[in-house]
């Protein structure tokens, strides 16, 4: 992973943990063009915004903006995000939502090429059920 990867990936969790920090405190609802910018530039970060758990959120961007060499998860978040958006860029036209058949196939290219199971790789970049507390 390079560290203009790393840095942006701490960037994408650090602006996570903002728009989570406004929700939780009842402010507006973040606006409509930084969602979008921020889901085209990251697929698949609107479904960590919503499911991960704040603390893991800030866990994630504190380990990214760190001097410590590069985890596992840090590598999977970064080559999911590249394998969505090429399955995004690869399909017909047929509405905005990615939906599950191109997350699964993002998740099995990302398990592949770390030779991590899928349900591991699933529990750390596409994570289902609400955030815990």
């Amino acid at each position: 992973m390079t560290q203009d990867e790393r840095a942006a990936l701490a960037t994408k969790y650090r602006t996570l943990a903002e728009l989570r920090h406004g929700r939780e405190a009842g402010g507006a609802v973040a606006d409509r063009a930084r969602l979008q910018a921020l889901a085209r530039a990251f697929p698949g970060a609107l479904r960590e915004l919503d499911l991960l758990a704040l603390d893991e959120i800030e866990r994630r961007a504190h380990a990214l903006e760190a001097d410590g060499p590069d985890e596992a998860w840090m590598e999977w978040v970064s080559a999911y995000h590249a394998a969505l958006r090429a399955a995004l860029d690869a399909r017909e036209p047929r509405g905005s939502d990615a939906g599950a058949g191109l997350r699964d196939r993002a998740i099995a290219r990302v398990a592949d090429r770390f030779g991590v199971d899928a349900p591991t790789v699933r529990a750390t970049v596409a994570p289902r059920g609400r955030p815990g507390p």
